[in-house]
């Protein structure tokens, strides 16, 4: 038995020695220290980890004052660059810590309205300790004594934490989910339709539209209301006044500690408000004069990206639930809601584009990458072969957009905190930089030129404000086509090349926009009342299409496209400059795992069972994790008395590289009544167990 035990061992001592990306053993951490915050990251990312250590302080200095209480501890965040999902996490258990993904986020979705993505990510987590980590009273105590197990504030319902962290990222920086016209849209549309959620469901989540976006949705601009009519100072209170609760769940208690008022009353306030604003809105622009729509869809979910063709087929990618999600083809004369005809089936893919008159696509997918990243890449598909071809590996691609001769293509590319306009090649998927933004600037959503010789697209600068761009191919000439606060979106051509088309919410709604093309004045062709979003002009100029909210989420709709438009509101100004968190370097230090390496944690444990089962247990278990997750412990002692039972584990595990490593180690012994046969009588004896494993995964 020893040689095959012996090269087992060596095989799973070879195994670890590649390259691992998991947990990417070829990274090297670093650790930033500031007054209140430890950030930890990768070598690589430092133009981004210096940015939010910063923006960490800025937060602790402007958003304390709307609690009772500052954050008792430093706060650890870790900063990582694993996937292109822009997101981020914040728990005060064990400790105070906060989790940030490097990736910038879509500008078309929940998080589209910033005008610096990293200080509204950073502000929304840091609130989130600010909300978790209260606890005085009795919880207090049992943090005393057993570490980190206990934070009241934790047990809160999602819409008041994830509403309240929506509520200052936005009021402390004048963009934010409340300033959405995404989100006022929804809510527009919700109470028209008089099918606003009660407090029930955004307790917990809808099974449809928007499901859990509802917490930050709804919540947001509850939260945010509750803040303009009972005092900015009114979440702190409900905070404090739940950090004393050893029995979760008495939300309304707290409410009335605070305002006086339950969260039920005040909900129901709420809803009145917003119904009462919905339908102040739509006299407004019923007076102005509303476009007239046709809907070709009523499923809602989401129906988007509508393409024409040169013989009018109208295609779209859709995902309304009841169907597979793929790109979709729909005839001018296909009735509302009909079976459209299947293209192409397109799973984790946001965008697609039509190449070389419909014979390929190309769309971005999320793919692995060397183990544990996710990334985005391009990939093809030929309808006449029916197969798809990954165009790049590793690329992190999104937003694709085919250049009229069919042989390259047009994408936002992500690095290091921001994103840059590249052009692809469809034969080999080599990449071209066309322009690089710089800083944690974004390049979004481009379409070339109906010439080939230029990229329009949508440019968010932390200078020079959120407006469409043109970018020379050749020598990567920028020349802004907007410039005003507003947001732009979904760029697109006529089949003619006419027509420049776009979404904005200059008026407070998103609406389409149209320019005659190579130029011209910008004029409003759509006056919605939810908004309408990414444009499509059908070959003859006859029919708009676009993507329209509705209480479900997003349906296709159609209008006469009248080139003289409906008015152009005006402009909203720019937002004054707000004062930088700085660029100086801030000295930074290997990451030391002891630092956040000790038991935090420790709690009894117990089990009861009747007397046909094994006796009943007593333990206690230790745990214990550094702050970036390299090292996990996790020990435990258990003890049956009735068994005169004793055991102890301990288990290890080592996640800084693929594949994982865990080990345990544990021992027992036990005495078992009547286990033991010795001729015609039963006997007691004692058992002792010693095992050890170890695991790769």
């Amino acid at each position: 038995m020893r040689r095959p035990l012996i090269a087992l061992l060596l095989l799973a001592c070879s195994l670890p020695t590649r390259r691992a990306y998991a947990g990417d053993a070829a990274l090297t951490w670093r650790t930033l220290d500031t007054p209140h915050f430890q950030l930890h990251y990768p070598v690589g990312l430092e133009p981004v980890a210096m940015r939010a250590a910063r923006i960490c302080e800025e937060a602790h200095h402007v958003l304390s004052p709307f609690f009772a209480r500052r954050a008792t501890q430093r706060v650890q965040v870790v900063l990582d660059d694993f996937g292109d999902s822009a997101n981020g996490s914040a728990s005060a258990l064990p400790y105070p810590h906060i989790h940030l993904f490097a990736a910038p986020p879509a500008l078309d979705g929940n998080l589209n309205d910033y005008d610096d993505w990293l200080r509204l990510l950073v502000f929304h987590e840091f609130t989130h300790i600010l909300q978790l980590d209260q606890v005085r009273g009795l919880p207090r105590a049992l943090t005393w004594i057993f570490g980190g197990t206990s934070a009241p504030n934790q047990n809160l319902p999602s819409f008041v934490l994830e509403g309240g962290a929506v509520w200052l990222e936005s009021a402390s920086s004048g963009r934010g989910r409340i300033h959405s016209a995404l989100f006022r849209g929804f809510l527009r549309v919700h109470a028209l339709a008089d099918r606003l959620f009660e407090i029930d469901v955004i307790t917990h989540a809808p099974l449809t539209w928007p499901g859990a976006n509802v917490w930050y949705m709804y919540g947001g601009h509850f939260i945010d209301w509750v803040a303009r009519t009972r005092g900015a100072d009114v979440m702190g209170k409900v905070h404090d006044a739940v950090a004393d609760d050893l029995i979760p769940y008495a939300l309304n208690r707290a409410a009335v500690e605070a305002t006086g008022v339950t969260f039920t009353e005040l909900f129901a306030e709420w809803r009145a408000a917003q119904i009462e604003r919905a339908h102040q809105e739509l006299a407004a622009l019923r007076a102005l004069g509303l476009t007239g729509e046709r809907a070709l869809t009523t499923t809602g979910s989401r129906h988007a990206r509508p393409r024409f063709l040169d013989d009018g087929t109208l295609w779209s990618l859709d995902s309304a639930g009841r169907q597979r999600s793929g790109v979709y083809a729909r005839h001018p004369d296909t009735p509302v809601d009909a079976d459209a005809g299947l293209v192409a089936e397109l799973y984790g893919s946001d965008t697609y584009d039509v190449c070389r008159g419909g014979r390929t696509l190309i769309f971005d997918r999320g793919e692995r990458y060397r183990g544990a990243y996710g990334f985005g890449d391009l990939v093809r598909y030929d309808r006449e072969e029916r197969i798809n071809r990954q165009v790049t590996v590793g690329a992190r691609l999104r937003e694709p957009a085919c250049a009229p001769d069919g042989r390259w293509a047009a994408a936002a590319q992500i690095v290091t905190g921001r994103t840059r306009l590249v052009r692809v090649e469809l034969d080999d998927g080599r990449i071209t930089v066309l322009h690089d933004p710089g800083g944690l600037d974004q390049m979004a959503f481009p379409v070339v030129t109906p010439e080939g010789d230029a990229v329009i697209a949508l440019r968010v600068s932390q200078a020079q404000g959120r407006d469409l761009v043109r970018v020379d191919v050749a020598d990567g000439a920028v020349t802004p086509l907007t410039h005003d606060g507003a947001l732009e979106l979904h760029p697109s051509f006529s089949l003619d090349g006419r027509w420049l088309l776009w979404s904005s919410d200059r008026g407070g709604i998103f609406d389409v926009y149209a320019m005659p093309w190579p130029g011209g004045e910008a004029r409003q062709v759509t006056r919605v009342v939810g908004g309408a979003l990414q444009p499509a002009l059908s070959p003859d100029g006859a029919r708009l299409v676009y993507s329209g909210i509705v209480p479900d989420g997003f349906d296709l709709f159609e209008t006469p496209f009248r080139a003289e438009g409906v008015g152009l509101p005006p402009a909203p100004p720019a937002l004054p400059p707000r004062a930088d968190a700085g660029e100086a370097a801030l000295p930074s230090r290997p990451y030391d795992p002891i630092e956040t390496f000790w038991p935090v944690a420790w709690a009894p444990s117990f089990a009861l069972s009747d007397a046909a089962e094994s006796a009943s247990q007593l333990g206690i278990e230790v745990e214990a994790a550094d702050a970036v997750g390299h090292h996990s412990v996790l020990g435990t002692f258990t003890t049956a008395p009735a068994e005169d039972a004793l055991a102890v584990s301990l288990a290890y595990g080592y996640r800084a590289m693929t594949p994982n490593v865990a080990l345990s180690l544990s021992h027992g012994t036990a005495t078992r009544v009547d286990g033991q046969f010795a001729g015609n009588e039963r006997r007691d004896f004692r058992e002792r167990a010693t095992s050890g494993t170890i695991s790769l995964s």
